[in-house]
């Protein structure tokens, strides 16, 4: 099972902020929004704020990744930096 973790710049139009990801075999199954220093997580099944539902999209391909680090501010996280955010959520 291969796992990465991400964050990238989000832009709303109301605020800006980031997005957190945990891609598991190319398909995210835990994600999390931070705006203004509130984070909001969500999975498949459940989400902290019915506004930041689960991604519609959670298939992720190599090339969106490399998008997102070259126009987004994309990095990619340890588990353990993943984690400590996904705590305070």
């Amino acid at each position: 099972m291969s796992s990465k973790y991400f964050r990238c710049f989000w832009e709303d139009e109301e605020s800006d902020g980031f997005y957190y990801s945990e891609v598991i075999n190319g398909e995210i199954t835990r994600q999390i929004v931070e705006v203004d220093g509130d984070l909001k997580w969500s999975t498949l099944h459940e989400e902290k704020d019915e506004c930041y539902m689960f991604t519609d999209q959670p298939k992720v391909r190599e090339e969106d990744i490399e998008y997102s680090k070259e126009n987004l501010d994309g990095i990619e996280l340890t588990k353990e930096q993943f984690e400590e955010i996904w705590l305070v959520s």
